[in-house]
């Protein structure tokens, strides 16, 4: 048993390493691209870059780190991006903002894929600022977005 336990401790290592060097090669690429892109004004990014900086940002510090960039990308006219406007609503709640419930309701309604990362932020914030009833009142709401 010994001899299978080491063997199966080396084999479970060699695929976490894997998987760690993965993450860690990400991780600096990017960010990397996060100081390439940040060294730039934000309104000399296109929408594109822009989004990719608030994602990055969100993903490798915070998402209060994204603010001013989710503000700068969603102050442009034009298309509006689901996932931008789905963490500056997290943002807004993080604030105690509860305008950040409409930013969460416009994100899903823009994309049914982001519906159970709104739901959950909505529900656990409503939960922790006013009650479980009032939570349980916009969830119902939430997803009737979507409901034929």
């Amino acid at each position: 048993g010994v001899a299978l336990a080491k063997q199966f401790d080396q084999d479970w290592w060699a695929e976490e390493k894997a998987n760690w060097q993965d993450y860690y090669r990400r991780r600096q690429r990017n960010l990397a691209r996060i100081d390439q892109l940040q060294q730039r004004s934000l309104d000399s990014l296109d929408a594109s870059e822009a989004q990719e900086l608030a994602l990055l940002l969100a993903e490798h510090h915070s998402v209060a780190h994204a603010k001013p960039v989710l503000e700068n990308l969603l102050s442009r006219s034009g298309e509006r991006y689901p996932k931008p406007i789905y963490y500056y609503g997290r943002v807004l709640l993080d604030e105690g903002n509860p305008r950040g419930l409409e930013h969460l309701q416009e994100a899903y309604r823009l994309s049914p894929a982001l519906g159970d990362d709104c739901a959950r932020a909505g529900y656990n914030w409503l939960c922790q600022h006013h009650s479980q009833e009032a939570a349980d009142k916009w969830l119902a709401r939430f997803y009737a977005i979507h409901a034929d």
